[in-house]
């Protein structure tokens, strides 16, 4: 099956956003050091400008480039599948572009989409017994395991004492680690949807 144009976007700001958070990553471990720096010759923490306090920037805005491409992709297939009258979903239509951001239900809304989309994918393609079935349970774990680490974070940034570096290496690195098991699986997804 080709891929449509869409889904070659969403897999490209995929790729992005992985791409900015690794380099945010790796920014962090100078970044922390030179925070300390700054700290210690006296510098207020609110006048402290580090290489990772840019390049934060990198991670929001990929963020919102992948959200836009993902929920138009998703869209083309959800009109594709219902047009062709194979009842496979679940929800509406609306929750394609609500489901990732609303509290609470974003926790389990938009893999029920995508868990949607998979089954109407396969049921509309020959079946091939030697491909391993996509395991969707791991690519949201990972997936929100990646959520919850960043928005911690980012809570640390305002809450750790202002004598200290408020955003740690190791948890970036890790974090870029968990995105990118969660990406390994997502792009299986985009491509078999696709």
């Amino acid at each position: 099956m080709s891929l449509s144009q869409m889904a070659k976007r969403a897999i490209f700001a995929s790729r992005l956003l992985l791409a900015s958070v690794w380099i945010v990553a790796l920014s962090s471990i100078p970044s922390a050091l030179d925070y300390k720096r700054q700290l210690d010759d006296g510098v207020a923490p609110k006048d402290i400008a580090t290489l990772f306090s840019t390049l934060l920037i990198l991670v929001t805005i990929a963020s919102i480039v992948a959200w836009f491409a993902v929920v138009q992709w998703m869209r083309e297939r959800y009109d594709q599948y219902e047009t062709h009258g194979t009842g496979q979903m679940r929800l509406s239509r609306s929750w394609i572009t609500w489901s990732w951001l609303l509290p609470i239900v974003s926790f389990w809304y938009p893999k029920k989409m995508i868990d949607d989309l998979l089954r109407a994918s396969t049921s509309s393609q020959p079946v091939k017994s030697d491909k391993e079935p996509i395991r969707t349970q791991t690519w949201w774990a990972t997936w929100i395991t990646y959520t919850i680490m960043s928005n911690l974070a980012t809570l640390q940034l305002a809450l750790l004492p202002k004598d200290t570096v408020p955003f740690q290496p190791n948890t970036q690195i890790a974090a870029a680690c968990i995105l990118t098991a969660s990406y390994t699986v997502w792009e299986r997804i985009i491509r078999q949807i696709g």
